[in-house]
């Protein structure tokens, strides 16, 4: 996870013994921290839509993956990269959806 400018306050508090975000990081090998890097580029090219209701956030079309996996090293088979950016995406929408409701 990044936390930006923040992180080196945080590992002041931590070292003073005060809860910070670091506490609760989830630990990742290489492989997740790399499909968490390329969702996070990804992410931005989701379709998005104004209507009635606000902005309606689609997904991030496959096309753009496969052409993500075109451009850069993947550590895992195209396929499987896909379905995983797309289990997440679908994820990323529903938590969307129920904090707006």
């Amino acid at each position: 996870m990044k936390y930006g400018g923040h992180l080196k306050f945080f590992k002041i508090q931590q070292a003073k013994g005060r809860p910070t975000p670091l506490d609760f990081q989830p630990e990742t090998d290489g492989v997740v921290q790399w499909v968490l890097n390329a969702y996070q580029f990804l992410s931005p090219l989701r379709i998005e839509q104004i209507g009635m209701g606000g902005v309606i956030r689609g997904f991030i079309p496959v096309s753009e993956v496969i052409a993500y996996a075109s451009a850069f090293p993947v550590m895992l088979p195209i396929d499987e990269f896909t379905n995983i950016i797309r289990k997440i995406d679908v994820m990323h929408i529903k938590h969307l959806s129920d904090v707006k409701e």
